[in-house]
């Protein structure tokens, strides 16, 4: 599929040139480990799904949340802390930031991070463009914000109309490498797949000797601005 394709090349490409996101995982491990992320939650139905699988399987993850969910559905955001999960912000209502003004991407972003300190009591220190889409001025506010952008380098199409749980498996099976950040979903488009798809694919993965593993540390991975800002 044109969508897994650029997904996954596209971001492997041009990693190298904004250094100031997190593309991977450190190379610091005997075993090959990936981070599973999540976007668009939460979901009532899915993303209860998706929790049970992971804890099932002693699985970490995090979530990018969109600040409309997060309103609507509080408990759900407690529930994926309670579960020790890394939440980020996703934005508010997914906005497209090649297509939008700048000042309206970055008051979407805004809420987005006000509806989630609104619940855990502190802002979000992480955060993933919709689409993938960022800006410079996306970057200068991930700056003056405080919150790291975690992109990734595995896409598989979970969220396509009609996607069936091999094109997914056959997608993560062509794409995983060690190290790999895999972009996943937690609303109602991957509802059908996705849960389903870990419970069996999890195992499958231990079995041929991977490991998962949470995002690095923020700080520990930040870029030189960090220090300077």
């Amino acid at each position: 599929m044109l969508r897994e394709w650029s997904g996954t090349v596209v971001p492997r490409c041009v990693s190298w040139m904004f250094d100031s996101a997190v593309w991977t995982l450190p190379g610091d491990s005997v075993r090959p480990r990936i981070a599973l992320t999540f976007d668009d939650g939460p979901e009532p139905g899915v993303t209860e799904r998706i929790l049970s699988t992971l804890a099932r399987h002693r699985v970490p993850a995090a979530f990018f949340m969109l600040g409309r969910n997060v309103q609507r559905h509080p408990d759900l955001v407690r529930r994926v802390a309670d579960a020790g999960h890394v939440i980020g912000n996703h934005s508010d209502t997914h906005l497209d930031g090649w297509r939008v003004r700048t000042s309206n991407l970055l008051t979407d972003f805004d809420r987005g991070a006000d509806a989630l300190a609104g619940i855990l009591g502190h802002p979000p220190h992480w955060m993933r463009p919709p689409y993938g889409h960022f800006t410079l001025p996306l970057i200068a506010w991930c700056r003056r914000q405080r919150q790291r952008m975690v992109m990734w380098d595995v896409a598989p199409p979970d969220y396509c109309p009609g996607v069936l749980q091999r094109d997914v498996r056959q997608s993560l099976d062509r794409w995983l490498r060690p190290g790999s950040i895999v972009l996943l979903h937690d609303n109602a488009a991957s509802g059908a797949v996705t849960p389903a798809l870990l419970d069996d694919y999890l195992p499958r993965l231990r079995d041929a000797g991977w490991d998962f593993a949470p995002l690095p540390d923020s700080e520990q991975t930040a870029p030189s601005w960090r220090a300077a800002a």
